[in-house]
């Protein structure tokens, strides 16, 4: 009876607890919903609003003192504690500018929770005015940042202010930072000789657009063996250390993309050598543009067996596929990025012809298909989707959410030759082909209308000749077309891609028709059917020899011998006359039955 009453009072004591936290927990949530944020990081983020000129509005909703500071935009709080976690304003629309000369609040230190500052990229222009700052020294205070962005973000006044800590110590003491993005922030000095970085998580990099004034790669970025993306482009470094052979790409094990264009220090077959051996295989995009490469210092770049996006304009290449870039298989010549989807080879002097090993691209073929995954850069414990600048339709984009659907081969302003290539109408996936401002000559392939993915068709400058294919009446998506400057006759296709188009991507040629003004005549309405078109034009010598040649033949076999010879005059009757008793005994033998 003791153990059934005792069983039934632990029943009924754990049912009353069941429901105390029940009614706790939605208490709970109700107050979370209804929590507002800490008041020193609202008086924080009010006195930095202050420092700015809010010219589209974007911060209409940082107003009340007594309003709750996680509603406001560009601001996430923690739902439990209500402390702020994530400060976002490049995320919004519209412009901010700085009230010149700008100290930063150090109140914003006091937001000591904060896991993302993202305080760069306020104006839509980043060549135009930018925010300034003096001080840096309460970033210190912000020891569980993870994300930090202070892109076009003037720096510059901490290097002459000798009270204030340098850029490169106030990060040195943020040990959780994973995300550094510093663009075009003014800095001129990059510490190249300091050997390591105190930050062991770091997994994103990027200083570009920086004119620092050392010349040399600082040894500290080749320590960050956590980095899956490094952004150097237009730093202008000319070197490595010396002393620093432990302390190259060969270290950076993680590394999936790396943008150094305007770099020449990449121009050095040590350099690339170290980079193919270390991580070649690793590497997913390569941006070595604008880099003063030679072909011959190219020739040591392999191995970039996964590579997807390949940047190797604006350089001094001679030779259309550098020894690295090929490998000879049972006598052919093949490319081997076959997972390339972005190739950018235009801006160089490559010579000779268009190589047929493109049909070799397996991405760009159709043949196969890219994951959602290796377009994305894990950071901040998240992904983001990486991001290029390409040229697409006559114009530069910067392609972030959708880099993973550009599909682009650019070989445009060299100097080859030579037909182009069948091959090159395999690559059904293409997005954009640009192959302007070379020497190529004979007909625009007939198959080119096979890319039906294709929106930006780029063919201007050339000697081409003869009708454009019918089959370009198939390119729906066609957006942007250029066949300007050519040797280019007959009728444009009808199409309502074609005839939407300006009059100036036809000129230069002997082209009549919509959207031209010049009209057709009936004579020079060309005929769709080519081959019969091709057989239309002057003498077929083909059929005349030979018709002359069986002729000449058949005179000297059958006719000739029994005029010359008796003994082929009494053979040739003799085989006649058998042949008659053969076909007269056959047909009365049938008849008679």
């Amino acid at each position: 009876m003791s153990a059934f009453s005792f069983s039934h009072f632990s029943s009924f004591h754990l049912r009353i607890l069941f429901v105390v936290l029940l009614f706790h927990s939605c208490l709970s949530n109700q107050n979370s919903d209804d929590a507002l944020c800490i008041k020193e990081e609202r008086q924080a983020l009010l006195e930095f609003k202050h420092r700015l000129i809010d010219e589209g509005n974007r911060l209409s909703s940082w107003v009340d003192e007594k309003n709750d500071c996680c509603k406001w935009a560009g601001i996430v709080c923690d739902n439990m504690t209500g402390h702020v976690h994530h400060i976002h304003l490049r995320a919004l629309n519209g412009i901010l500018t700085s009230r010149v000369p700008i100290s930063i609040p150090p109140q914003l230190g006091n937001i000591s929770q904060l896991h993302t500052l993202c305080l760069g990229s306020f104006q839509d222009d980043e060549w135009g005015e930018s925010t300034s700052v003096v001080n840096m020294e309460w970033l210190s205070n912000l020891r569980l940042l993870h994300h930090l962005d202070m892109s076009n973000v003037d720096l510059s006044k901490l290097q002459w202010t000798q009270i204030a800590m340098d850029w490169f110590e106030v990060i040195n003491t943020l040990p959780c930072l994973a995300e550094l993005h510093l663009r075009n922030s003014y800095l001129f000095d990059a510490h190249p000789h300091i050997p390591a970085l105190n930050i062991t998580s770091l997994t994103l990099l990027d200083l570009s657009r920086n004119q620092f004034t050392n010349s040399l790669v600082p040894q500290w970025i080749f320590s960050i063996t956590s980095l899956f993306t490094l952004e150097l482009s237009g730093c202008d470094f000319n070197g490595l250390i010396p002393s620093s052979s432990g302390h190259s790409f060969r270290n950076l094990t993680s590394l999936k993309w790396l943008h150094v264009s305007w770099n020449t220090f990449m121009n050095s077959s040590l350099v690339l050598n170290e980079l193919s051996s270390g991580i070649g295989s690793n590497l997913l995009l390569l941006d070595i543009s604008h880099c003063d490469i030679l072909s011959t210092a190219l020739d040591s770049l392999h191995n970039l067996t996964s590579l997807l996006s390949l940047d190797l304009s604006w350089n001094q290449l001679t030779n259309i596929i550098p020894k690295s870039l090929v490998f000879l298989n049972a006598n052919h010549l093949v490319c081997y990025l076959t997972h390339i989807q972005i190739l950018d080879l235009s801006n160089n002097k490559l010579m000779g012809d268009i190589p047929k090993c493109f049909n070799k691209f397996k991405v760009l073929s159709g043949k196969e298909t890219i994951s959602d995954d290796q377009f994305y850069i894990p950071t901040s414990g998240k992904a983001v989707i990486g991001s290029d600048s390409l040229v697409m339709k006559g114009h530069e984009y910067i392609y972030n959410t959708n880099l993973k659907l550009v599909r682009l081969l650019d070989l445009s302003s060299n100097n080859l030759v030579g037909h182009i290539p069948s091959e090159l109408t395999t690559l059904i996936k293409l997005q954009s082909l640009n192959l302007s401002g070379n020497h190529l000559t004979g007909r625009i392939p007939e198959k080119i209308g096979a890319l039906k993915e294709l929106e930006s068709f780029d063919l201007s400058l050339n000697n081409l000749s003869g009708e454009l294919p019918i089959s370009l009446s198939s390119l729906n998506l066609l957006s942007s077309f250029n066949v300007s400057y050519n040797n280019l006759t007959g009728k444009i296709p009808s199409s309502t891609q074609l005839q939407s188009l300006n009059e100036s991507c036809f000129v230069g040629n002997e082209l009549c028709g919509d959207p031209l003004s010049e009209p057709c005549s009936r004579v020079e309405a060309p005929d769709t059917n080519h081959e019969e078109d091709d057989g239309s034009h002057g003498v077929d010598w083909g059929l005349i020899i030979s018709i002359v040649s069986g002729l000449i033949v058949g005179f000297w076999v059958i006719v000739a011998p029994p005029i010359v010879s008796r003994l082929w005059r009494i053979a040739y009757f003799s085989f006649l006359s058998e042949l008659g008793y053969i076909v007269y005994d056959f047909t009365h033998k049938m008849f008679s039955r």
